[in-house]
């Protein structure tokens, strides 16, 4: 906790710091949920449980299990297994986020973004009125393939604001 003058207020104010700070676990989900949807390789949360075990004395718990997990199986078991509050949405928004930067020039990788990202609106509970967006770009796309309405780049414009609209504002995990 601290304390910060407030200019647009005109008073001071008590901020919570470590209220910004994701916890350990919402950084496992956000590897989880991206290994299982193919956006994240396993070898990323690796390099992310070592780094954690490098800096931190002892390292949060379940950490040491990530690191040395050995398969794609085990990798998102022991991120599961990190202990600590899980904040679903955030990292969610994370990997729309990520996903919004990714390559979409092709109409396959298109196809597969808009799958990926209903899989993480479910997944990480964004909500129904997210996830019928992603189904209705996803719908598109696939009118826009059999050439029966609209087109790629219409549907590549529509998908790509509607991912990074949704992770405004969200500051990407601190790895």
């Amino acid at each position: 906790m601290y304390i910060a003058w407030s200019k647009k207020h005109s008073h001071y104010v008590l901020l919570d710091i470590m209220a910004h700070i994701p916890s350990v676990a919402t950084i496992a989900e956000y590897f989880r949920l991206g290994i299982q949807t193919g956006l994240i390789q396993p070898e990323n949360a690796i390099a992310w449980a070592d780094s954690e075990i490098a800096v931190a004395a002892p390292p949060a718990d379940g950490i040491i299990e990530v690191a040395w997990s050995s398969s794609p199986a085990s990798t998102m078991e022991a991120l599961l297994a990190v202990p600590g509050e899980r904040d679903k949405q955030l990292a969610g928004r994370w990997l729309l986020g990520l996903l919004g930067k990714s390559d979409l020039n092709s109409e396959d990788a298109l196809e597969a973004a808009a799958k990926r990202a209903l899989y993480i609106a479910r997944d990480a509970e964004l909500g129904d009125e997210t996830y019928a967006q992603f189904n209705a770009i996803d719908d598109l796309i696939s009118l826009a393939s059999t050439k029966t309405y609209g087109t790629f780049e219409q549907c590549k414009s529509e998908l790509t604001s509607t991912l990074l609209r949704i992770a405004q504002g969200v500051q990407f995990p601190p790895i």
